[in-house]
């Protein structure tokens, strides 16, 4: 069993980047009380076993927003000055 399941069974909270979520590992994290991801969209949650388990997902969806609309500027910026090589 990986590290990441075993901190998963013993947490009560569970934040979610990028990594699948299987149906065992969350029906088995019995101190679970909510699933929180940031981004967009929840492709990488298993939202029937969250609904199964009664555990709640929040989704912080604008949590890099700003972050990212920089870094586009930043790289306009740099494109039209011919940074890169």
């Amino acid at each position: 069993m990986s590290k990441q399941k075993i901190f998963l069974f013993a947490s009560e909270i569970a934040i979610i980047t990028l990594a699948p979520n299987a149906f065992e590992i969350i029906e088995n994290s019995k101190n679970l009380q909510i699933v929180s991801r940031h981004g967009v969209g929840y492709d990488s949650i298993d939202v029937d076993a969250l609904n199964d388990c009664g555990i709640p997902l929040a989704i912080a969806a604008h949590s890099n927003m700003i972050s990212v609309a920089e870094h586009a500027m930043f790289m306009l910026l740099a494109l039209s000055k011919n940074i890169f090589y």
